[in-house]
């Protein structure tokens, strides 16, 4: 019924701009009981919770963006009540943070504090929705030139959170691979059937970001292998804090703007030439595994980072 409905909508213009305002309301109205439930937390427990802007669920959909509800809870002893550009949060005027994610520019700030967050890409054209209550750190000096170009006051400290997990937590030996393979979500179905085949042997562990048992098992199998090649970004990133040697790869022709966020993150680390991989359908696992060769240490300096951190961390087991 749902579906016919849809296909007989979607044959005009008009029909397909009302199917569209008709998923957005009704997703809008979905959200007021979580984000009620999320605020009522907030206001009854204001010490016990941080509310956080992210794309992150419980439900394990994004490892990248979920590392802000599931690292941060561990780190802080807190619960993460994560708000997706929530008009009730800025409503409320609840102050809110804004940490793992190439979320910045997504909604208006006026209540978050951003402490490591950054651009999904180079927002040509676009302008800052509102100024965010404070900007502590950012991922990258990319994101801090877009910021300062919009009037904001951004400090050249840099970092993703994500690059304090060996701090916080010891991964656990799971296995040994040579090639552990991490694709974004989004390319999984782009991977070559021959790289697949590999990835689903012995040889080669393929470690998904979407669908994952545990967060912290994701970490154990990346710390398992010898080499990382990966388009998720934040499995380059915790390959890079761990000291596994790691590729940035595309399966195939990528969005325009797409790279940004990597750059950003690479000139972070004090490795700004870095470019990606270009994984061809013929592409032989010898020639991804020449690519460690190349690979040198991240230069991390997180003192900074760690310094203007909003809230206390600890370690965890």
């Amino acid at each position: 019924m749902k579906a016919r409905l849809k296909d007989r909508l979607c044959r005009t213009p008009a029909g397909r701009a009302a199917w569209r305002i008709a998923r957005l309301v009704k997703f809008e109205l979905g959200r007021i009981p979580r984000e009620l439930a999320g605020l009522a937390a907030c206001f009854r427990k204001p010490d016990g919770c941080l509310p956080m802007q992210t794309c992150g669920t419980r439900n394990r959909q994004n490892w990248g963006d979920d590392l802000n509800i599931f690292f941060l809870e561990a780190a802080t002893g807190k619960r993460v009540v994560p708000f997706l550009g929530s008009w009730l949060l800025r409503l409320a005027g609840r102050e809110n943070y804004m940490c793992i994610g190439s979320t910045i520019a997504s909604w208006p700030l006026t209540a978050t504090v951003v402490w490591g967050a950054g651009l999904i890409n180079d927002c040509q054209g676009l302008e800052l929705l509102a100024r965010p209550r404070r900007i502590l750190a950012v991922r990258g000096p990319l994101t801090r030139d877009w910021l300062l170009r919009q009037g904001a006051d951004c400090p050249a400290v840099y970092g993703d959170p994500a690059l304090l997990l060996p701090r916080f937590y010891q991964p656990v030996p799971c296995g040994h691979w040579r090639i552990g393979l991490v694709p974004h979500y989004s390319d999984v179905e782009k991977i070559p059937p021959a790289l697949r085949r590999l990835a689903a042997g012995s040889a080669m562990k393929s470690i998904a970001v979407r669908g994952y048992e545990d967060w912290r098992r994701v970490i154990d199998e990346i710390t398992s292998c010898d080499l990382i090649v990966s388009s998720s970004l934040h499995g380059l990133i915790v390959a890079e804090a761990y000291g596994i040697p790691a590729v940035w790869v595309e399966f195939g022709p990528s969005i325009p703007g797409w790279d940004f966020k990597f750059r950003d993150f690479y000139a972070s680390i004090g490795k700004p030439g870095v470019r990606p991989f270009q994984v061809r359908e013929a592409t032989p696992p010898e020639e991804l595994w020449a690519c460690r060769k190349d690979w040198v240490p991240a230069q991390l300096n997180l003192e900074p980072l760690l310094a203007v951190c909003p809230f206390s961390l600890s370690s965890f087991a």
